[in-house]
């Protein structure tokens, strides 16, 4: 889906099963302004009597799709009710509608990894019930084997270099908790670029408290704020940094700073990804000719 939800161009579909994994801030000026305008949003893919599973948590929002699914009596399944998972590391065990699948590997790193991949399982069940057939075997190899370039991606180590495209608060916050819970580093080096139509205030807050130095940079590409309409941003919180032009910059000072035990950060944009996957590797990544 592009944002997804009622006026998504894939909402022409009636699906086997709707899915909505969960809910935060984005795309306000499409999708409404507060969580339940946004849900209601997302709502819109629920067809009449075609399933509907969520990994969301909120209530408010759980009320709204069960509403929805009530007045077009669609089953509603949640991840944490009719679904349960333990996650532990880079396993979870499943425990699901019918199946009960123990120490499943998974080939994202992540915590949140855990209750996506359970959300998955789940549609696979549902699924089943309409005649698709999956081994455990399969179903183990497919979670263990996943790759998601620009997701919490390890590109090296010493130093260790991380990208990962969180460009809204909620999904900062979940890569602010999966860099401190899963990986070793004694300083930590952000390179940071953002949308100048995001939340740039609760991103910045939600990263920048567990750097040691930034460097506020940019894509090359139109929507990219300013680095220094970052770093005026960023007073207020009190960290060291400075202002590069451009990603390849920042990059070189990144990796000039960084010793062996230190990890380079790049996030706040998939953009701000995907231009750092073409400087570091620009016969794999070809960068798009700006017209």
């Amino acid at each position: 889906v592009g944002m997804g939800g009622r006026l998504d161009a894939t909402n022409v579909i009636r699906p086997a099963v709707s899915v909505i994994t969960n809910i935060s801030f984005d795309h306000q000026a499409f999708l409404g302004e507060t969580l339940t305008e946004i849900a209601r949003e997302k709502a819109g893919i629920i067809k009449r009597g075609v399933d509907l599973v969520t990994a969301e948590r909120q209530r408010p929002v759980l009320e709204l799709f069960e509403r929805t699914c009530k007045e077009k009596k669609a089953p509603f399944w949640r991840v944490g009710k009719n679904i349960r998972y333990r996650g532990e590391g880079n396993k979870i065990s499943y425990y699901g509608f019918g199946r009960k699948l123990k120490d499943l590997e998974l080939g994202l790193p992540g915590a949140y990894q855990h209750r996506n991949a359970a959300l998955a399982l789940s549609v696979i069940e549902l699924l089943e019930r309409r005649g698709l057939k999956m081994s455990e075997e399969h179903i183990r190899e497919g979670l263990k084997n996943t790759h998601w370039p620009g997701r919490l991606q390890i590109v090296s180590r010493e130093p260790l270099l991380i990208l990962d495209g969180a460009h809204n608060p909620g999904a900062i916050r979940n890569l602010s908790y999966s860099i401190r819970a899963g990986f070793h580093y004694k300083r930590l080096i952000l390179v940071l670029g953002v949308m100048a139509d995001k939340d740039v205030r609760n991103i910045l807050r939600g990263i920048l408290p567990m750097a040691d130095y930034v460097l506020f940079t940019r894509p090359e590409y139109h929507r990219a704020a300013a680095p220094e309409t970052l770093m005026q941003e960023a007073l207020p919180l009190g960290k060291a940094g400075e202002i590069q032009p451009t990603l390849d910059k920042a990059l070189g000072k990144a990796k000039a700073m960084a010793n062996r035990e230190d990890l380079i950060l790049v996030t706040g944009s998939l953009f701000t990804v995907g231009e750092t996957m073409a400087v570091l590797d620009p016969e794999r990544y070809q960068p798009d000719r700006i017209r």
